[in-house]
């Protein structure tokens, strides 16, 4: 693990909210079997390795792997992923044209890109408390 995530990942409590969240969207979202899952903006691989206990063929890739989501192709060929996974990573992302391009073009025709970010209404107030936060998004 890199001193990037040891500082990112060890400074919050660990929860059951990365289980919980994994199952719901297995049971609701993800139901292909044996689906090919990327979770881009994977941190420290939790949801990566929760998603391959619950039967996805899942893989991740991270800004520690030299990607920066900004200006690089994703390191995958076109329409490998049944589903395309990333939680928290978008509002960090200046060119968020690249990011969503590459998405598509790694994701299978009638695959599934899911994008959980936080909310702008929710949480106008600190987003700025971090400062990698460069791009909010709301529900329009």
């Amino acid at each position: 693990m890199s001193n990037y995530q040891k500082v990112i990942y060890g400074k919050y409590p660990k929860s059951n909210y990365p289980n919980q969240l994994a199952n719901h969207l297995v049971t609701n979202y993800f139901t292909i079997e044996n689906a090919k899952l990327l979770d881009v903006g994977c941190g420290d691989g939790t949801y990566v390795k929760l998603f391959n206990k619950l039967n996805l063929q899942s893989e991740g890739v991270d800004i520690v792997d030299g990607i920066d989501f900004n200006v690089d192709k994703l390191p995958f060929n076109d329409n490998t992923f049944d589903y395309i996974f990333s939680k928290s990573v978008i509002e960090h992302i200046h060119n968020t044209e690249n990011f969503l391009s590459e998405c598509y073009r790694v994701l299978k025709p009638e695959g599934m890109i899911l994008i959980l970010t936080p909310a702008w209404e929710f949480n106008y107030r600190w987003f700025y408390d971090d400062p990698t936060h460069v791009k909010p998004f709301h529900r329009k």
